[in-house]
């Protein structure tokens, strides 16, 4: 039996300023400018209480900031921990006033790996109106396949966690203040950090001018400790924790973040499996630190400390999918699921292998559920009775699409009357099936992909927060191609606002790499346009994705403006290596038309 941990408890503990370290000073308009480093050192219980003093230990979070610079030069802020104990991951808030600073770069201090002692992955960053949220989790095997010996101890000693570099754009001086912060053990069990009496630094930019003051926290997280019966850790239903889980999960994470508060749940209650009525590094962590468990043992699959008679999975796992690596597909025998109805309703019974609501109709949401279910690659084709065009409209995010036993091609060109493009310039496609929100500013998206191989064709995707959202680093080589993205299928939709928080209407993060938006085929020109953020934005170290042959602020015939309301593509936080257009036929994109940049690389 796994033993109980003692409850962890806050100490009480002053903010300390050590003593300056003068550096080399810096010239800027004629003025030297001495630049002095500022400690600022947060006590922090590592240990319960309970436990006998001579095993007591301390931890304290450092944060390093400068106390002056010159206006344009950066403030770079590194966060370490000095003495730490057992931890595995966390999540924290730099809060400032984001009209006088920017963030321009976020990098893991001394690499996640060799920081945390096991393989660890990034979580977010995500920037808010108050300032950039960022954390980490990691894993006791490889946290995309599951790979190399069990590391179940956490991190010890001294972790340099992250360096962010922000740049100030206007003289004054500014408050930089830690937000809510939280770290956490391998089991995702919370370590509380002590509230210090000071919580922000004042740096001082150039000479003279206005304080620019940073915000209070816009949100506080749960206990840790479940309101009721807690989750399951294997939040796919799948009979298996993987990599699948955690991007489950870590979707949750970044789109509460994104929308401003982490215990507003919505439908995404099951990504707070410790059901403490948030999402946080603690519901991360645990899902990440049950790698390789499966359903055979039950008690694997509940959050630690939980009761085992609590809630347990939902209908019968998959036996196909059982155990601990993905199922050759090879073998694996293939499924067509035919949409034969526009409502939004559910699917009757999961896992039967029957699309069918209630009501007897195949809806696209019951045909993702059963190609979720069945072991094998599966196809989700359009039937729907009458002429012209169909629109599916929703009533909250489709399913996370999250198969790893096999790819899920959505094919909107099924419907009949429906054809891809054939036209060497435009986009003369005749979309037939469109995917239609209640409004931007609902605050879902779509389609989400956690999964490898999909392929999501001929639809058209408006009146929605997000479209296609495209997260893990196990979401690879998935293929967007001939679709209107932001634009009903006339291709004259245009919404009327701009929300940043809404990022890109196609949205990688994550990690999610090698996959392909466009194609040099003519069929394949995806138009991206109308949208409310960016066409197509790139969080956190995306990779190796291609991005061929697509019109991005344009009506599909290209004769009018069908801006998207910030850039047309924005590559950011350390997002490599990817690929827009090309010099071969069938490679070049046309990025004209959007508010403001056309392409921007950022952030690092």
């Amino acid at each position: 039996m796994r033993p109980t941990l003692p409850t962890v408890a806050a100490a009480g503990c002053a903010l300390s300023q050590l003593a300056p370290v003068t550096e080399p000073g810096m010239i800027a308009r004629g003025t030297r400018f001495r630049r002095v480093l500022v400690v600022v050192t947060l006590g922090a219980a590592l240990i319960g209480l309970a436990l006998p003093a001579a095993a007591a230990q301390r931890a304290q979070l450092q944060l390093r900031l400068p106390a002056a610079v010159a206006v344009g030069q950066p403030i770079t802020a590194t966060m370490t921990i000095l003495g730490a104990a057992g931890i595995a991951g966390y999540e924290s808030q730099l809060l400032f006033d984001r009209s006088r600073l920017r963030v321009t770069s976020l990098v893991e201090s001394g690499g996640l790996r060799r920081t945390w002692g096991r393989d660890a992955t990034r979580l977010g960053p995500v920037e808010t109106p108050s300032g950039i949220t960022f954390g980490a989790y990691s894993c006791p095997v490889d946290c995309i396949d599951r790979s190399g010996a069990r590391r179940t101890a956490g991190a010890s000693g001294t972790l340099e966690l992250v360096t962010i570099q922000l740049v100030a754009v206007t003289p004054g001086p500014v408050e930089i203040r830690l937000g809510t912060t939280r770290f956490v053990d391998t089991a995702g069990r919370p370590v509380t950090v002590a509230v210090p009496r000071t919580d922000r630094v004042t740096v001082k930019v150039g000479r003279s001018g206005r304080t620019g003051t940073a915000p209070t926290a816009r949100w506080a997280l749960g206990t840790g400790a479940s309101r009721s019966v807690p989750g399951t850790l294997d939040v796919t239903r799948d009979g298996a924790v993987t990599a699948m889980d955690t991007a489950t999960v870590v979707l949750g994470w970044l789109q509460s973040r994104e929308s401003g508060d982490p215990c507003r749940l919505g439908r995404d209650v099951a990504a707070d499996v410790n059901r403490d009525g948030c999402i946080d590094i603690g519901d991360v962590q645990a899902v990440a630190g049950a790698y390789g468990l499966s359903s055979s043992t039950r008690a694997a699959l509940v959050p630690a400390g939980s009761s085992l008679s609590g809630e347990a999975i939902t209908g019968a796992a998959k036996t196909e999918r059982s155990g601990t690596a993905p199922m050759n597909t090879a073998v694996a025998s293939s499924m067509t699921f035919v949409v034969d109805a526009t409502d939004d309703a559910d699917d009757a019974n999961y896992g039967d292998g029957l699309c069918a609501t209630a009501a007897g109709a195949c809806t696209l949401r019951a045909a993702i559920v059963e190609a979720n279910w069945h072991a094998g690659p599966d196809r989700i084709e359009f039937a729907i009775p009458g002429t012209g065009v169909k629109a599916i409209k929703l009533s909250s995010a489709l399913p996370i699409i999250h198969d790893e036993t096999g790819p899920v091609t959505i094919d909107g060109y099924s419907q009949p009357g429906a054809s891809p493009n054939t036209d060497q310039l435009v986009s003369n496609a005749q979309i037939r099936i469109e995917i239609v929100g209640p409004g931007e500013a609902s605050e879902f998206s779509a389609f989400r992909i956690v999964s490898p191989g999909n392929t999501i064709r001929g639809l058209a995707l408006y009146k929605l927060w997000r479209k296609i959202w495209i997260s893990g680093g196990a979401a690879t080589s998935n293929v967007l191609e001939g679709n209107f993205v932001g634009t009903d299928a006339a291709g004259t939709y245009l919404t009327s606002r701009r929300i940043d928080s809404a990022y890109g209407a196609i949205e990688l993060d994550d990690g999610a790499s090698g996959n392909r938006v466009g194609g040099t085929a003519l069929a394949d020109r995806n138009v991206i346009s109308g949208n409310p953020g960016e066409g197509i934005h790139l969080r956190s170290k995306n990779n190796n994705n291609r991005f061929v042959n697509n019109i991005i602020g344009l009506d599909p015939q290209g004769t009018k403006r069908l801006q998207n309301w910030i850039h047309g593509i924005d590559f950011n936080f350390g997002s490599s290596y990817n690929v827009l257009g090309g010099v071969e036929p069938g490679e070049r994109n046309v990025v004209s038309g959007n508010i403001r940049s056309g392409v921007e690389v950022s952030h690092g």
